[in-house]
């Protein structure tokens, strides 16, 4: 108590210009039986790690903030019934701060190596890959870490009703989206010809299932347990194969209510698992467990989103095709930030997609610029500690 005490008496007799660029400007503690509460104020959004010893026991807590003031609680239910010596509760409480720099667009539009034509998607890959859907040239381009090019695949072909072979197997027709399974390999919306495609990291074609099933399909997510989840758009469902093809679930149908929706366009998992689908016709995003229970709904009014990524610190990032932005939302589903925020050195015409690679750097692809600008992501740690008085558990 003695050291929260000292940090906010030394707040209050520093000028407030030296604080103009530190951000965190206030943080007061304080705690019953139930909880200990924080409350701060700083001026960048960031993550909040609420560590609490007491006794033998220890707990955890984590959160997102917003710029300005905000109250963080943890719970001391865990402590059960244990004696504490005194009331004495020791915590730490770790700020991981954020800012968001822009650094430059990589692309332009064109069919040669490294440019695009309407731009519908983008994933990270293994040994530091990147895919870019490059949707009007019907091909996938392959980068590295540094944004060089290192290879493509695909190429137009059409699945008319009375030619079935003039599809070649590697072959697009509208491809919208890529991810990377478990297994190492990579599946494609072949969005035209209703179907998705299989192919191997070098970009050879393995095979293609879901032809009878998909009305053209958007977008493709993979998880840790070899499940690939397709928007099957058209049909108003999602459906769920194994990486052999064979189809195990099914879920959805036209509506508003729970378990249906209006052209559902995108999907991803989160770190533990939980599948998030982007119904952008009833702007919402609807969440849904390991086994395609319902969860919850993250409500999205004013808000057209069209796609969705979740980073490895449950940050959430919706494209917002209304107003040609990216939203970032904290863990309680808050918008907390912006890009391009007031002020920001870049702009976006018709953003896409959003995703977020190992070296910290957001990527966010422009179909209307045929560009991804690049926004790196920093992050200033600030750890505070303190021992606080509650009220004895026995």
């Amino acid at each position: 108590m003695i050291r929260v005490f000292c940090l906010l008496l030394l707040l209050l007799i520093l000028p407030t210009d030296i604080w103009a660029e530190y951000p965190l400007q206030d943080l007061s503690v304080s705690g019953g039986k139930s909880q200990l509460q924080f409350n701060i104020q700083t001026t960048r959004p960031g993550l909040l790690r609420l560590r609490v010893v007491a006794g033998s026991k220890r707990l955890t807590a984590m959160y997102h903030f917003a710029p300005g003031k905000s109250s963080h609680a943890i719970s001391l239910a865990g402590i059960g019934g244990e004696k504490l010596p005194g009331g004495a509760i020791m915590f730490e409480a770790e700020f991981r701060f954020r800012k968001y720099h822009f650094e430059r667009y990589v692309g332009g539009t064109g069919k040669s190596q490294g440019r695009f034509i309407s731009p519908a998607a983008l994933e990270k890959g293994s040994q530091g890959r990147l895919y870019v859907v490059d949707q009007g040239n019907d091909r996938i381009q392959v980068f590295d870490r540094d944004y060089r090019y290192l290879f493509e695949f695909g190429g137009f072909a059409w699945n008319t009703a009375n030619s079935k072979n003039e599809v070649q197997e590697g072959s697009f027709d509208e491809p919208s989206d890529i991810c990377e399974g478990a297994n190492k390999e990579l599946f494609v919306t072949d969005r035209g010809n209703n179907r998705l495609v299989r192919i191997d990291l070098q970009g050879r074609y393995l095979g293609e299932f879901g032809k009878g099933d998909l009305r053209l399909p958007r977008g493709v997510a993979a998880d840790h347990l070899h499940h690939i989840i397709v928007c099957d758009t058209d049909n108003d469902r999602v459906l769920r194969f194994d990486t052999a093809g064979n189809l195990s679930a099914e879920l959805g149908s036209f509506g508003r209510g729970r378990r249906q929706f209006n052209q559902p366009s995108a999907a991803a998992f989160d770190p533990t698992g939980n599948l998030y689908v982007v119904d952008g016709g009833n702007s919402r995003i609807q969440v849904y467990d390991h086994s395609l229970r319902p969860s919850f709904d993250i409500r999205l009014d004013g808000v057209k989103p069209v796609n969705v990524h979740i980073d490895d610190e449950y940050f959430l990032y919706i494209v917002d095709e209304a107003a040609s932005r990216v939203l970032i939302l904290n863990n309680s589903f808050q918008a907390i930030h912006q890009l391009p925020a007031p002020g920001d050195a870049f702009g976006l015409r018709q953003p896409v997609d959003v995703t977020v690679t190992a070296d910290g750097r957001l990527h966010i692809l422009d179909q209307a610029k045929n560009t991804i600008a690049l926004i790196r992501v920093e992050q200033e740690m600030l750890v505070r500690r303190g021992k606080i008085r509650v009220a004895t558990h026995r």
